[in-house]
């Protein structure tokens, strides 16, 4: 797959994103991060809710590339596997794993209920998570003028976020949208103990 292929058969289409598209998007990863991890929310849901906020990283990913997926039937699996042209190597394990999950989000969206088990449930959320990293790196070294103006810090523990952030202290951060004042965007996340 390229671009060109991707432009040719009209999958694709050029797109110039700015900070506010990127800041919705987000905005729309961390409430579907940190409602995936609600305790008493079907495995089913979360799973979908995880599902989605990967989703949303890859098509962030790809606007910052200066492409946006046409919505239409097949959107989800090039968007997930544009990922791999915009991230790199990176992105390879995450786009096929997410691949896989689209498939089962598909048939717990449409066809059956009690689809996704409480393990698979907790993965893709651990897995959405550390791609939204890696899409935030991407950015911070690729576009540094999409990075949000301040800093993103942990609403519990003050570090920044995602490099203080400790798995081996068992956190795992997620981006939280903050109000910004009139003057300018920016987020907070929150660390959560796994």
């Amino acid at each position: 797959m390229t671009w060109t292929k991707l432009l040719a058969n009209k999958d694709a289409q050029k797109h110039k994103t700015s900070k506010k598209e990127l800041d919705n998007m987000r905005a729309l990863i961390a409430r579907d991060l940190a409602d995936a991890s609600l305790a008493g929310l079907s495995a089913d849901r979360r799973f979908a809710t995880a599902y989605n906020a990967a989703l949303h990283a890859a098509n962030m990913a790809i606007a910052c590339a200066g492409y946006r997926i046409v919505s239409k039937v097949g959107h989800h699996r090039a968007s997930l596997e544009s990922t791999k042209l915009v991230l790199g190597k990176a992105a390879h394990k995450y786009a096929d794993y997410f691949e896989t999950c689209r498939r089962k989000r598909s048939t717990i969206d449409y066809t059956f209920s009690n689809v996704a088990n409480d393990t698979e449930a907790k993965e893709i959320v651990v897995q959405a998570k550390q791609f939204y990293v890696e899409v935030e790196d991407w950015i911070t070294k690729n576009n540094p003028a999409e990075v949000p103006s301040h800093p993103a810090r942990c609403r519990d523990t003050g570090r920044s976020v995602p490099s203080e952030c400790s798995p081996s202290r068992g956190e795992s951060c997620i981006a939280v949208a903050s109000p910004a004042p009139a003057e300018t965007d920016r987020s907070a996340r929150t660390c959560r103990q796994s």
